[in-house]
């Protein structure tokens, strides 16, 4: 038989009410807790908006820095047919879905 561990926590109305308010939204208060203590130690998190965010906004400007006149630049589409993705940006967005 599966031994069964009981874990208390403390929370304070004032310093943990966003802890709580989303405590309070949970169907299953026992099981939300787990799925989010397994998010906070998983080797592999899924990648934030932010971290997104973040790699692309450095590609930007790496890639703006090297261009030589913005005023004569243009912005490429996937149907155009010079469009080459950068190998470094593709791999480094492929890299936060893994």
């Amino acid at each position: 038989m599966d031994k069964i561990y009981k874990l208390q926590v403390r929370l304070s109305q004032k310093n943990d009410a966003d802890i709580l308010e989303w405590l309070s939204q949970q169907a299953n208060q026992s099981e939300a807790v787990r799925r989010a203590l397994r998010a906070a130690i998983s080797p592999n998190p899924s990648p934030t908006l932010g971290a997104i965010r973040s790699v692309v906004e450095a590609a930007l400007e790496q890639k703006l820095a090297n261009l030589a006149t913005v005023s004569n630049a243009t912005a490429p589409t996937t149907d155009d047919k010079n469009f080459t993705e950068d190998p470094e940006l593709g791999a480094a967005l492929d890299s936060m879905f893994d």
